[in-house]
């Protein structure tokens, strides 16, 4: 009965996670199909501020293309003409095309761009429903 009553005084609802550490943040570009929780990467990820593009590209194959009508901080809605998304499933060799979602730059500072993407419909590859992923800190060219 002790035993429970100093279990019981021990044990403190208050999970203090607050440790004035920010968290961390890994550059490059990481995306998921279908909302995996296991993130994919590649090898080259850039922007190209002429092509107001991202690009996501793998021992010379690109992987993701998202083709904006700016890469200034904002939210650009993936329509298929203005702003537009396309996807190479590693293996496959039909594009995924993005229909509906949404890319959000936030911040776009020394020659470095971040920002998030989650494309909620698209048709051309079977078995993808989605993508979604991050970038943080990949090179702006010129």
């Amino acid at each position: 009965m002790l035993f429970l009553a100093l279990l019981a005084t021990s044990c403190s609802n208050d999970d203090d996670n607050s440790n004035n550490n920010p968290p961390v943040t890994t550059d490059g570009f990481f995306y998921s199909e279908n909302g995996a929780t296991t993130m994919q990467t590649v090898n080259t990820p850039y922007a190209s501020a002429q092509f107001k593009s991202i690009f996501a590209v793998n021992s010379s194959n690109t992987i993701v293309e998202m083709n904006l009508s700016s890469i200034a901080p904002g939210n650009y809605t993936i329509d298929g003409t203005t702003n537009s998304f396309s996807y190479l499933k590693p293996g496959s060799s039909t594009i995924w095309s993005g229909t509906a979602g949404s890319v959000v730059i936030t911040a776009n500072a020394n020659n470095k761009l971040t920002g998030t993407f989650s494309i909620t419909a698209g048709s051309g590859t079977a078995g993808v429903n989605t993508v979604s992923g991050t970038f943080t800190n990949i090179v702006i060219n010129p």
